[in-house]
């Protein structure tokens, strides 16, 4: 056999070696190495992994899959971009749904130099502290990063890029994040939901799902681009344009056997090509945000029936019925939201509080709006919900702005 020699400076640290039979990976952490066999040499910087193997050159690639499945992706948004003046703004999202309790996310991250020079920190924030955060350039090398306590379960992150970013330009990177939650938004009846995406206006949206161990895929509310293997696990991958209407939530549909023993004998009527009430939740997300049609009615009809997939689609569907004129039901939905979650705290929360507000001016009672106007400010952790759809953001100013000027439908751009 023969030998495999590999040079570290003192300085510089690997994560860790790991031998699979006749080949080696070695992951690098920080700094660099040089790896050798008597086949080649490689240098390989931190955030790739190195693999030797006998009578084979040394092979250097990105050390977390995820970043590889999001660099894979960036590389088709760039080449749509180029050839498709519509689209304003990208988006690239992969969830591994790893068990119950936590999932990882890795997505693109594109943000402006805003200075009047180069510059090479990027800060993020004020964002939620992050659980096991790494940032990847798209090159796949791992960033150093330095990150300030807000307080509060807050922070900045301030990334630091190996190359200046001139002014105006994009910093691009790929963000690696543990999720801790429990993983479905939400099931019915031992089907359980995903519901996740991004809503922005113009925005070329990939979106891959990777499904906990067991998991038998149902339903989507998309088409398919692809469907692979993931570390024997089902991946779903999505694109969609989210347009003027900025639609861009995915929802997906699973069973779950290895959680509560559920098989192929337990798939519903509904998923099965029959027409039923238990699927007409699942239609929410396909209807329209700016004009939802009669439709709309019917998936409320069903929400009252308890058939729903989570309880932040009470907020969905009020939204939804909003934008179809049908304000008494939408009220509804606002208000059942907020009797759910008696914790005032949260961006949904803050939605259907605030939304309240905004039923109660367009029906003329304007000291029970701002009622619901002060209610909202006294909400923990109070975040922004952007309304890419209709060009309006919720946030601080926008609810102290309704308690001088009442909230007419004029209000929303279209």
């Amino acid at each position: 056999m023969k030998t495999k020699i590999m040079f570290l400076c003192a300085v510089f640290l690997m994560t860790h070696a790991v031998s699979y039979g006749q080949k080696t990976e070695v992951r690098v952490q920080r700094g660099k190495i040089a790896a050798q066999t008597e086949s080649g040499t490689v240098t390989v910087d931190a955030g790739k992994k190195v693999v030797l193997a006998q009578d084979e050159n040394p092979t250097v690639t990105v050390d977390d899959p995820l970043v590889e499945s999001v660099m894979q992706m960036y590389e088709w948004v760039k080449e749509e971009t180029a050839n498709d003046p519509n689209i304003k703004t990208t988006s690239i999202q992969v969830h591994n749904l790893v068990n119950e309790e936590y999932t990882t996310l890795a997505a693109l991250l594109e943000m402006p130099n805003v200075k009047n020079e180069p510059n090479k920190i990027l800060r993020v924030g004020k964002t939620t502290l992050l659980d096991e955060v790494k940032f990847y350039d798209l090159e796949g090398n791992l960033l150093d990063y330095d990150f300030e306590d807000v307080g509060g379960g807050y922070a900045y992150y301030y990334i630091h890029f190996k190359q200046p970013i001139n002014p105006g330009e994009l910093f691009k990177l790929v963000i690696v994040s543990k999720l801790n939650r429990m993983l479905p938004n939400g099931h019915c009846e031992n089907i359980y939901t995903i519901n996740a995406g991004n809503c922005s206006r113009d925005c070329l949206n990939y979106f891959r799902i990777i499904l906990p161990e067991s998991a038998i895929f149902l339903d989507c509310n998309r088409d398919l681009t692809s469907v692979d293997s993931f570390d024997g696990r089902v991946a779903l991958t999505f694109r969609n344009f989210t347009g003027s209407e900025a639609d861009g939530m995915y929802l997906v549909s699973f069973l779950w056997p290895d959680k509560d023993g559920t098989g192929l004998q337990d798939i519903p009527l509904s998923f099965r090509g029959c027409n039923s009430d238990e699927k007409k939740w699942t239609e929410l997300d396909r209807l329209s945000w700016t004009n939802p049609g009669e439709e709309i009615l019917e998936v409320y009809d069903t929400f009252m029936r308890g058939k729903i997939g989570s309880s932040k689609n009470w907020v969905i569907l009020g939204l939804k019925l909003v934008a179809g004129d049908y304000l008494k039901e939408a009220f509804d939905c606002f208000q059942r939201y907020e009797s759910l979650h008696n914790k005032m705290e949260g961006t949904y929360y803050l939605t259907a509080l605030v939304w309240q507000g905004h039923i109660y001016d367009m029906l003329g009672n304007r000291e029970e709006a701002i009622a619901k106007y002060e209610q909202a400010l006294k909400v923990e952790n109070f975040d922004s919900m952007r309304h890419d759809q209709w060009g309006i953001i919720i946030d601080g100013k926008w609810v102290k702005e309704r308690l001088e000027v009442p909230f007419t439908k004029e209000m929303i751009g279209k």
